[in-house]
């Protein structure tokens, strides 16, 4: 009898650690569609593929912005896609880079896509010929521009025009930023571009240039590091915005050209700007081959708007995307088309399962 019990006693305590474990089993199982689910885009199973990212070289706003781009990408999407950093010096190099089939997309500004569509600037024939067909993906972040003024120029340069006949670096030769500020500065903008003495450094000796006085003033922009290490060691130098007026004559010299909102904590350094001011400013986009697979671009389109809060947590760059990701693309994503830059088939596909129109990109 007592032999009964006892068996009896062992068979409901396995019975009972069985179904625990069946318990936890499911419900492991569960969760574990439930997070698949949230990243898969389709009810099939699409292939992993290699993403071959074009950026700039480590440490520029490109190579950090991209990168976390890319970490969000492998983080939430990293079984179907494998993304790969390819750096370049400049912009410029990458976008070259990308038409020459060496990586699948780059990032541009709309002033270098202005560029390639009009077949200007660093993208002239003379200077180089451009072949290959190139799709929107997303709009990423504006870049903000100012300047930085050795603290002696403090009452003499109150706006840009007043940089006149100084010692400027407005950073290297085939940069977005040098680009940009010889067309803003220049004939068709503000006019003073031919009599600016203009000095070639490396972006790490910026700094340096600044205190020992082998420059009066260096372009700076939004969310760059050099930016923060400038300001820290050359506290007593001042930012200077372009004026109202200025923001209207820079606007109708070129139709790339945005006015923008810079925040105090876009410059990095507390105290270096007191509160938001307007200035002028570019958007940036991610382009991408039209060829390249719909099903992953879609996918990644999907991960980057429904986590955007985790790139403003880590650069404030992404803060305006982040704030309203359809917003901020929407306007964008139409002025292109109208350029005549075509939505990649993903985004499409994205916008209709929203049942978003935008007529300029034929959606």
């Amino acid at each position: 009898m007592r032999l009964c019990r006892a068996i009896l006693r062992t068979a409901v305590l396995v019975i009972a650690l069985v179904i625990v474990v069946a318990v936890i089993a499911g419900v492991s199982i569960y969760v574990t569609t439930i997070q698949h689910t949230s990243i898969t885009p389709t009810p099939t199973t699409i292939p992993k593929l290699t993403w071959n990212m074009g950026t700039t070289k480590e440490g520029s706003t490109g190579y950090v912005m991209i990168g976390l781009m890319s970490e969000l990408l492998t983080r939430y999407a990293g079984e179907y896609i494998d993304v790969r950093l390819a750096p370049y010096g400049t912009s410029t190099a990458g976008l070259k880079g990308y038409d020459m089939k060496e990586v699948h997309g780059m990032y541009a500004s709309l002033q270098q896509v202005d560029q390639i569509l009009r077949k200007i600037g660093p993208f002239a024939p003379s200077m180089y010929n451009w072949t290959r067909p190139f799709a929107q993906f997303i709009w990423m972040y504006n870049i903000k521009w100012f300047w930085i003024v050795r603290p002696e120029y403090a009452d003499k340069v109150r706006s840009w025009s007043d940089l006149k006949g100084l010692k400027v670096w407005p950073q290297m030769k085939g940069t977005s930023t040098y680009e940009f500020m010889q067309i803003v500065l220049g004939p068709e903008g503000l006019d003073i571009w031919s009599t600016l003495d203009i000095k070639t450094f490396d972006m790490s000796q910026a700094s340096d240039a600044l205190k020992l006085g082998e420059v009066d003033a260096l372009a700076g922009y939004n969310g760059v590091g050099f930016v923060t290490e400038v300001l820290t060691r050359n506290p007593s130098a001042v930012i200077v915005f372009p004026t109202p007026k200025e923001l209207e004559r820079m606007l109708k010299a070129a139709s790339f050209v945005v006015v923008t909102t810079l925040y105090p904590e876009e410059i990095g350094v507390p105290g270096a700007l007191k509160e938001p001011v307007k200035t002028v400013g570019v958007p940036f986009v991610y382009i991408v081959d039209p060829s390249f697979s719909k099903e992953h671009i879609y996918l990644a389109v999907k991960i980057l708007f429904e986590h955007a809060d985790e790139l403003a947590k880590s650069n404030a760059l992404w803060k305006e995307f982040a704030a309203d990701p359809l917003g901020f693309n929407i306007p964008l994503w139409k002025k292109a088309c109208e350029m005549g830059v075509p939505l990649h088939p993903g985004i499409v596909k994205y916008l209709r399962e929203k049942g978003i129109t935008l007529e300029a990109c034929k959606v």
